[in-house]
């Protein structure tokens, strides 16, 4: 999020973790070859509102009121 990158959607596994999940792109590949090789860089302001939002998605975790930036529900109880 820090990057750009659009949140598609977010939910609970039930074994303790919250997944998020972007929209595939070559630019979310890129960043995250970023992140494994840890030589990425992003705005240390950027990175801390997105941690808060993240954070929020997860604290206040409902199916029905989860939404990106243009209104649309984007949580809900996958089953994976």
């Amino acid at each position: 999020m820090a990057k750009g990158q659009t949140l598609d959607s977010s939910y609970p596994d039930g074994q303790g973790r919250f997944w998020f999940v972007f929209t595939n792109s070559p630019e979310l590949e890129e960043l995250s070859k970023e992140y494994y090789l840890n030589y990425g860089k992003v705005n240390p302001i950027s990175f801390v509102l997105s941690q808060k939002t993240l954070k929020n998605l997860v604290r206040n975790y409902k199916p029905y009121n989860i939404k990106n930036e243009t209104g649309t529900v984007i949580s809900g109880d996958f089953q994976r």
